[in-house]
């Protein structure tokens, strides 16, 4: 990269207050080179002129009327928990008591900020109001996290980074005041990568650990949720999600994971990075918990998982593209055919059919990700750049090189998508894929390299729900997670699929040595 292009770059970002190094010039001059590259492909497959840009409301908001050695069978699902709560097997305070130790003994790195006091004290309520037969809700005296880019009253919300944070506590976001009133209590927040990106670099802010295999990634951004849930260090979590965020962790560290609809779980008091993408969901052991979690979030009505004979008849299309691209573990291609062979034993009818528009859906949703989020950040990256990690401010920065026709553009190329995947819909009832194309890797792996095997993003870009789930696992013993998504407002649905295939395998069963990473 030339001096100039160094120069042009640097004079670019001063306008807005920003001053990078001459090594970290040289790497945003590299991205701005991909940029203008990538901005000119996805503008060849331009829309009609005149095409609603489909930016008015950001996005359409649609509400919803065989295992190693090392392997056991997880015993603590969110509903186990409130079952054995309900049935007197366990009181509040025993179940807080025994998840605080085991996180006392943990060397994953999972938790940024604990709540102990609170938790037990919140625990001793629960107790006495059980006896007093004062049931708040579904989630009565059950012990969950929050990812930290989620505010709760108890302290700030760091966002695992050293840059003064947005929310310094005192107050819940509403999601959070949701689960209160459902009986949930809060142990703490958990780790993520820096602002909810999938990968950090800075050493001021370790990353966690997975616990299958502690030299290992456990995904990002919700990496604490998901590790955390698979060690049993708490029954369930709260994560974000903006391109594959609650997802790609979970299928690497053997959970299950649920992105919503977008616009169905409010965001406010929610760190925001990419407003038309940005996503609240949860991250437990298997679908039903996961359901259970999203309907105390998104406010809806308690209402068990659905007919488990929905198999039968269900029409479904596998998509496996990406499985054949560079680097890609040919695990994941398998256990995509293991569910498929469970799926079409159980009655269902299968198609191997790709989702239309899927590049182009990719492309505007790197394009819409990297100009919102640098918007968001724009101010706090002139003040304080040097407190951001390394690897943040450049990939922030980075966004500044989209323009606005980008940007509208992007939107329009979003809207035409949404209108495709949602006539496939019409036609499937779930599309079948893998979430990430390798298991696990290990730390000191190029982890941005790896982007083009996390096949999450286009279910940002459509707003559509979708919902990631361990499969058959690599012959090494490392989880892989199938993904499924469906059409806009159909969770309750997609989520009784999830159920009624998770009924079918023991894949999600599987877990790490009990209290991984003691």
């Amino acid at each position: 990269m030339s001096t100039s292009d160094s120069g042009a770059v640097r004079d670019f970002l001063a306008a807005d207050g920003i001053t990078p190094s001459d090594g970290e010039l040289e790497a945003l001059a590299a991205a701005r080179a991909q940029a203008d590259a990538e901005a000119r492909a996805l503008h060849a497959t331009a829309p009609a002129e005149g095409e609603d840009a489909g930016i008015s409301g950001h996005a359409p908001s649609f509400a919803e009327g065989t295992a190693p050695a090392t392997a056991h069978t997880v015993d603590d699902s969110l509903l186990r928990t409130a079952d054995a709560l309900a049935l007197g097997k366990v009181s509040s305070v025993e179940l807080v008591t025994e998840l605080l130790g085991r996180a006392d003994a943990s060397e994953l790195g999972v938790y940024l900020a604990r709540f102990d006091e609170q938790a037990l004290a919140a625990a001793r309520d629960a107790d006495a109001a059980r006896a007093r037969g004062d049931v708040r809700g579904p989630l009565h005296g059950v012990p969950i996290t929050l990812k930290d880019l989620i505010a709760s009253r108890e302290g700030p919300t760091t966002a695992h980074s050293a840059v003064p944070p947005r929310y310094t506590g005192g107050e819940d976001a509403l999601l959070t005041t949701r689960l209160r009133d459902a009986g949930a209590i809060v142990l703490g927040k958990v780790s993520l990568s820096e602002f909810g990106f999938g990968a950090s670099d800075d050493p001021r802010l370790p990353v966690a650990r997975n616990p299958w295999d502690a030299e290992r990634w456990p995904g990002g951004s919700s990496s604490g949720s998901a590790a955390g849930v698979a060690a049993g260090l708490f029954p369930a979590s709260i994560g974000t999600d903006t391109g594959g965020s609650i997802r790609i962790p979970s299928a690497l560290c053997g959970v299950t994971g649920f992105k919503p609809t977008f616009g169905a779980v409010p965001v406010g008091g929610v760190v925001a990075g990419a407003p038309t993408v940005d996503t609240v969901g949860p991250i437990s052991a298997d679908a039903a918990d996961c359901l259970a979690l999203y309907q105390v979030i998104a406010g809806l009505p308690a209402r068990g998982p659905g007919d488990p004979g929905i198999l039968r008849g269900l029409r479904v299309a596998v998509d496996t593209t990406g499985l054949d691209r560079p680097g890609a573990d040919p695990a994941a291609g398998r256990a995509v055919a293991a569910a498929v062979r469970v799926l079409a034993d159980a009655g269902a009818v299968i198609h191997e059919r790709a989702v239309p528009g899927l590049a182009d859906l990719e492309a505007a949703c790197r394009i819409v990700q990297g100009a919102e989020t640098y918007d968001t950040h724009r101010e706090r990256l002139a003040r304080h750049w040097s407190a951001y990690g390394s690897l943040t401010r450049v990939f922030m920065a980075a966004g500044a090189f989209w323009t606005a026709r980008d940007y509208l553009h992007a939107q329009r190329v979003r809207a035409r998508g949404r209108r495709q995947v949602a006539e496939f819909l019409g036609e499937y009832d779930v599309v079948l894929g893998a979430t990430v194309g390798v298991p696990a890797p290990r730390l000191d792996a190029g982890l941005l390299d790896l982007i083009p095997l996390f096949h999450t993003s286009v279910w940002n870009a459509t707003g559509f729900p979708a919902v990631s789930l361990p499969g058959q696992p690599a012959d090494s013993g490392l989880p892989i997670g199938l993904q499924l998504a469906a059409a806009p407002g159909a969770d309750h649905r997609l989520l009784t699929v999830a159920h009624a295939l998770q009924l079918h395998t023991d894949w999600h069963l599987r877990r790490p040595a009990p209290h991984a990473g003691t």
